[in-house]
């Protein structure tokens, strides 16, 4: 069987999660990241944001930490420190950036894609702040790798809006990287599935009738930056991803934008045990719980493990003590 060859030469995957060791994008990222490194070898790379925490967590892997200001040309003085600290073949190189002192550059950004994507952060906080000028130093990130290594036939995906202001970073100065978005569950969505039980109905006849949500909606919950930044960059992507048929349909309402390609969630099965191994170890703790009852109870109560479904709690006889009606 002829080995298939990548498409492109270098993969860059953005996430807010990357490193975080939970959360649902982190297990997607850790699961599929072996098969990536399969295909793309040494040119796959996660981008995350970075913590102190996850810097511990991450200590056997590539960090790159931008811990002053960072400027769009190197010659302007990028301030990174590199490490390398014995990379396991099994992980991706990750690159975490500190925007700490860069967050100073946050009004400005929100500026900038109010006068050129229409996205309106006038009342977000910093849950809305802190995300934007970590994508937005990601974008310039890799418009700068773009530069100085002559990336040729560079792929990079972006998963939600958090990480989503790098792609629109990148379409907004001609990048000839080519960016994916991918929606896990819309912000809009998420948030109205609380009050709406009645949601998926109202997608299906939304979508039989050719209607889209009503703009005013994310003002109403209060979510209108990430909402319209998220629809910015489901329209604005070379290709717009979700992971499920239903989450399709619920972005093709949300959103405005049928999906290009589903991309279902996968898990690395080997990392699991097999059948044959289930049932030794379930057979071997099953016992061990039996040891354990029988020399819990055993001094107390008569019981016989051999007909467990019959059993049912201890009853008092006339003499005052207790026995157990397993037969």
């Amino acid at each position: 069987m002829t080995e298939t060859k990548p498409l492109a030469n270098y993969f860059f995957e953005v996430s807010y999660e990357v490193a975080n060791k939970v959360g649902g994008i982190y297990a997607v990222i850790a699961s599929k990241s072996e098969q990536m490194m399969k295909y793309y070898g040494k040119n796959y790379y996660t981008i995350g944001y970075y913590t102190p925490r996850k810097r511990a967590l991450t200590s056997r892997r590539k960090i790159l930490l931008i811990q002053e200001d960072l400027r769009e040309t190197r010659e302007d003085g990028h301030k990174m420190l590199l490490r390398d600290m014995g990379i396991s073949k099994r992980q991706a190189d990750c690159i975490l950036i500190n925007v700490d002192g860069y967050k100073h550059r946050t009004n400005d950004i929100k500026g900038e894609l109010w006068m050129k994507y229409k996205i309106d952060s006038l009342h977000s906080d910093s849950w809305f702040g802190d995300p934007v000028a970590w994508s937005y130093a990601a974008g310039i990130l890799l418009e700068q790798l773009e530069t100085d290594l002559h990336l040729k036939k560079t792929v990079a995906q972006f998963h939600e809006w958090m990480a989503g202001v790098a792609l629109l970073y990148l379409k907004s100065r001609n990048s000839k990287i080519a960016t994916v978005f991918t929606t896990h569950a819309t912000m809009l969505g998420r948030t109205m599935a609380n009050y709406n039980d009645n949601m998926v109905k109202d997608i299906d006849n939304a979508i039989a009738t050719g209607k889209t949500i009503d703009p005013k909606k994310a003002y109403e919950y209060s979510v209108e930056a990430k909402h319209q930044t998220e629809c910015a960059c489901a329209k604005t992507s070379d290709i717009f991803t979700t992971v499920s048929d239903i989450t399709g349909r619920e972005s093709q309402y949300i959103l405005g934008k049928k999906p290009d390609v589903i991309l279902p969630n996968g898990l690395d099965l080997e990392k699991f045990p097999s059948m044959e191994e289930c049932i030794y170890l379930h057979h071997k703790y099953k016992q061990k719980i039996l040891d354990f009852l029988l020399g819990y109870f055993k001094p107390y109560y008569e019981i016989n493990l051999s007909n467990r479904e019959s059993c049912s709690y201890p009853a008092a006889t006339k003499s005052g003590t207790k026995e157990s009606t397993c037969s």
